[in-house]
């Protein structure tokens, strides 16, 4: 009888331990217990109360249904033996009273069973062997919303309580099947559904109850519904897995040492402990207001770091979960992402991503909303209130953690930023003393940490600016905050420098004086460069001489001083010939060479009190005093003289000469600009006169310097208002007297001087840089006017436009190109004429130059040949297509034998080089007959054409039956 009991208890320990452990978990969680204690003490309570109900149940339950049971089967055994036979009304009036009390005693039974039954506080069932429902209490009709007598005609394992996609039915029928058999009670765990189809979580007991003969009469099925306690456990559990995570999620807050590192880190955590299927920390552009993704993790990670989020309330992106939350600046829960109506713009994306709940959290920096940490579930509800207080408290953690880093990233890159300084830095406490020093201080005073640190700041040296004491220092710190000052500092070898110092106090929190910055730049450096910068301001780098500056400046001086005394006062320039030639030919090193030689035997020939300055290039001049007209010349004279003797020059003997221009003080200006302007005037017109000699300057220089002034001013407008023209002279071959092409010439009608001479305007524009503008106008004016002749029917006559030294640039292949371009022309439809000086200009580069302009098609003349200093040698380098004679040569051919014996030399070397020669100037048929006996190929000059308006070519040339 007691292994029976105990065997029929089992169940009833169970559950009673199941209810112990619950409500001692419900007791424990009402007080402040740490997760060790709160375990052991649910042990030991739930262990107490599992005993007190096991004995309730023992006895309240298991006995009386074991006493039911014996009766029955005694009851059975009487009934089952031979009946005696009735012999008479006493037996059988005594075997109905039997009869009727026992009838009373199984409905009495059956009464209290069933009271037993609906008084139990679980669900209680009895069953046939075969699982035919026979008897439930109350709770299970309320459970199922049916009564006793409609839940008779179900099996144990197809009730309406099974859900419909369910395995729950064949795993009870399972163990029902296993407890009739082994006749052993078998507990499980099984989902179902009440009367409102609701899933509910039940644990059942199958108790089989057996008859005398040990076979099963019924199985007692015991069944608790323990959803809110697994729902409990499951909360329980999962804040367990969520602080175990926040323990992980500190340890790296802790751990990482970059702000990148921490965010992959808090990601990777967050998903590891699989309740979300994304997560990701995002920052804000305010400049755009978009809130974009800076790491993440999880399933769903990849499509959702390529969807927008904004803070900007005016787009749907801005009015979902991420905008509310950073906006307002606290958490926004979102527990179904179906009905929640921060997401009806995106519930169609949400759902097919299988997206059911989510959360963001906004992180701060300065108390300022930064950015975000969102966490995706695919569950719905899946953010619990104590959740989502444990995701507040890790934002404000991870951003507590994050201005940590940037603060320590930025005292990090502070302290570099000061060790890699250039100025000398050290903290000082407020006794003075060396708290550390950067490595500046150190290479610059030549001390080492162990000889300054904590050693008194003003053994190290003196203080900077003054002598004040230390505390009239230190009362000036706390007065105004900072000292600074120029002074000189001596390193520890005993050396000094000037140096910029400065002196700040820096205070603590409570305002307090706490430490000094000491800081030191060394300006030795920038007070030599204001050394250079000064003297390159009044003195000439190369020879040292005054420059401009300077000499203006002692002009000022003298001239006040001589208006005193009544004595003269000049100017003198001197520019020394062809000058450039040396450059181009040696190099601009050996051309400084020679300057500074002539610069040398210039001062040798100064007088005491004259001033000679270098003004520019290869130009000098002179503030010279008491000096009349007469002195003035003997001493241009001396300057001159000193050109006679060579310069030897890198194995070069080089001769050169000088002009010079003198102009004097009162007779000739009143200023040092006019005075200069005058004399330069002056030089120039040395120049025209032949060179290596000087010129005093007149009233009538200055009107051609005043002319000069005009024509350049006229000319910067000349192409805009139409004055500049094209005019073309033809070249003739001599072999059948016909056109063989043309000769493009430039004249300008000015309004106010009518036509001016291209030899004095092309030299001006080229003095002035307006050379550029004017041949780029000439190339495309000539082109188009090809154009226009082509269009007549005589495209076949070639143009040669002169293209100027001062024009030859890495530029003018691509303006060549452009004006062909713009007339729609072939190459061969233009050539070039250029001077022997063009070739001797940087000869590699002009090279380059003409052999491009070949291969384009381009032909290529000489122009004035014989007239410059050619290097025979270069005509063979360059790709040229024919030589001009120079008009020079031509116009006494008939009279002069020098003339004459020039000219053939030319057309031999012309020819010997495989080159045509033009001759220019031709005005007359001697000069022609001679040509043709000397071999030329072709003329130009009036005889045979004047230079022609573009309208009047063709007809002229017609006249004169020239044209092929």
């Amino acid at each position: 009888m007691f292994s029976l009991s105990l065997r029929h208890s089992i169940p009833a320990v169970i559950i009673a331990m199941t209810l112990g452990f619950a409500l001692g978990n419900y007791v424990l969680e009402q007080g402040n217990f740490t997760a060790s204690s709160k375990f052991w003490l649910i042990i030991a309570l739930g262990s107490v109360l599992a005993l007190i109900g096991a004995f309730f149940i023992h006895y309240a339950i298991i006995l009386p249904l074991l006493t039911l049971g014996n009766s029955i089967r005694a009851w059975q055994q009487d009934f089952d033996k031979p009946p005696k036979p009735v012999t008479g009304a006493k037996e059988i009036r005594l075997l109905s009273t039997q009869f009727s009390d026992i009838t009373n005693e199984i409905a009495e039974q059956h009464q209290r069973l069933k009271i037993f039954f609906d008084r139990q506080l679980q669900m209680v069932v009895l069953y046939s062997p075969d699982g035919d429902l026979i008897e439930c209490n109350t709770l299970v009709q309320q459970f199922c919303g049916m009564s006793n007598e409609q839940l008779r005609g179900f099996k144990a394992w197809n009730g309406p309580w099974l859900p419909a996609v369910s395995n729950a039915g064949e795993v009870f029928k399972f163990d029902f099947e296993t407890a009739v058999r082994t006749k052993a009670t078998i507990s499980h765990e099984a989902i179902v559904k009440n009367h409102n189809n609701q899933l509910r979580h039940i644990r059942y007991a199958l108790v089989p109850i057996l008859d005398k003969d040990e076979k099963v009469k019924f199985v007692l099925s015991e069944v608790q519904d323990d959803t809110e306690l697994q729902e409990k456990e499951g909360q329980r559990l999962r804040l367990l897995s969520f602080y175990t995570m926040l323990m992980e999620l500190h340890s790296a807050m802790v751990r990482d040492t970059s702000i990148s590192e921490l965010y992959d880190d808090i990601c990777k955590i967050i998903i590891s402990h699989g309740e979300f299927v994304a997560t990701y920390i995002a920052h804000i552009d305010f400049e755009s207001k978009d809130v974009r993704p800076v790491t993440g993790n999880g399933s769903k990670w990849q499509t959702l770091q390529h969807v927008r989020f904004s803070i900007d309330p005016d787009i749907p992106e801005g009015r979902g979960p991420t905008g509310l939350s950073l906006r307002s600046g606290k958490p926004y829960v979102c527990n179904d992402t179906q009905t929640d109506d921060s997401t009806k713009d995106f519930r169609t994306n949400l759902k097919k991503l299988g997206i059911g709940s989510m959360a963001v959290l906004p992180l701060y920096e300065n108390k300022q909303v930064i950015g975000s940490l969102a966490l995706y579930s695919e569950q719905s509800h899946a953010f619990a209130p104590d959740l989502v207080k444990l995701l507040e408290t890790l934002a404000n953690d991870l951003s507590y953690a994050r201005e940590i880093r940037i603060k320590n990233q930025q005292l990090s890159l502070s302290a570099e930023v000061i060790n890699n300084a250039q100025d000398s830095l050290m903290i000082l406490d407020l006794s003075w003393k060396v708290l550390s020093a950067n490595l500046a201080f150190y290479q610059s005073s030549g001390y080492t940490s162990q000889e300054v640190l904590g050693v008194d700041f003003f053994s190290l040296g003196k203080i900077p600016g003054t002598d004040k004491a230390f505390e009239e220092l230190k009362d000036i710190i706390n007065s105004k905050g900072s000292w600074q000052g120029e002074t000189t500092v001596m390193r520890k070898s005993g050396e000094t420098y000037p140096a910029q110092i400065k002196l700040s106090g820096v205070k603590d929190i409570n305002g307090q004086l706490s430490h000094i910055i000491y800081t030191a730049t060394d300006i030795s450096k920038a007070k030599q460069a204001k050394e250079e910068a000064d003297f390159l301001t009044l003195f000439d780098p190369l020879t040292g001489l005054a420059n401009r500056n300077q000499l203006r400046n002692t002009f000022v001086e003298k001239i006040s001083q001589h208006d005193a005394s009544k004595s003269q006062l000049a100017i003198m320039v001197l520019d020394v010939d062809h000058f450039k030639n040396i450059n181009d030919s040696l190099g601009h090193a050996a051309g400084d060479e020679v300057i500074k030689t002539i610069a040398q035997r210039l001062k040798g020939l100064m007088r005491p009190n004259d001033v000679l300055a270098r003004i520019g290039g290869d130009e000098f001049a002179l503030c010279l005093e008491n000096a009349d007209a007469d002195i003035l010349s003997l001493l241009a004279q001396q300057y001159l003289w000193a050109f006679d003797k060579a310069i030897n020059v890198n194995g070069h003997s080089v001769v050169l000469r000088a002009s010079i221009g003198v102009a004097i003080a009162h007779q000739d200006g009143e200023n040092f600009e006019d005075l200069f302007r005058n004399a330069d005037a002056a030089m120039y017109q040395a120049k025209l006169m032949g060179r290596n000699r000087f010129h005093f300057f007149t009233e009538e220089l200055n009107q051609s310097a005043k002319e000069k002034l005009f024509i350049e001013t006229a000319l910067h407008n000349a192409i805009e208002n139409g004055e500049l023209k094209l005019f073309y002279q033809a070249k003739v071959a001599l072999c059948n007297k016909r056109i063989v092409g043309m000769e493009a010439l430039m004249r300008w009608n000015n309004p106010q001087l009518g036509q001016i001479s291209p030899d004095k305007f092309i030299s001006i524009a080229e003095q002035s840089d307006l050379i550029d503008s004017i041949g780029e106008w000439a190339l495309i004016e000539a082109c188009r006017q090809h154009k226009e002749w082509q269009a007549l029917g005589h495209g076949c006559i070639p143009i040669s436009v002169n293209v100027s030294a001062r024009q030859f640039s890495s530029e003018l292949v691509s303006k060549i190109k452009n004006a062909l371009q713009c007339s729609a022309l072939p190459p061969s439809a233009l050539s070039i004429e250029i001077t022997e000086t063009v070739l001797a200009i940087n000869a590699e580069q002009t090279l380059d130059i003409l052999n491009e302009l070949s291969e384009l098609g381009i032909k290529i003349y000489v122009d004035d040949f014989g007239t410059g200093y050619s290097n025979l040698a270069y005509l063979k380098r360059f790709p040229l297509d024919g030589l001009k004679l120079d008009r020079a040569f031509v116009n006494d051919l008939e009279t002069d034998p020098e003339d004459r014996a020039i000219a053939s030399s030319v057309i031999n070397l012309g020819h010997a080089l495989n080159l045509p020669v033009i001759a220019e100037g031709v005005e007359n048929q001697r000069q022609v007959d001679i040509l043709i006996e000397m071999g030329c190929d072709e003329v130009q000059g009036f005889f045979y054409s004047k230079p022609l308006a573009g309208h009047e070519v063709i007809s002229n040339l017609k006249a004169q039956d020239l044209l092929i």
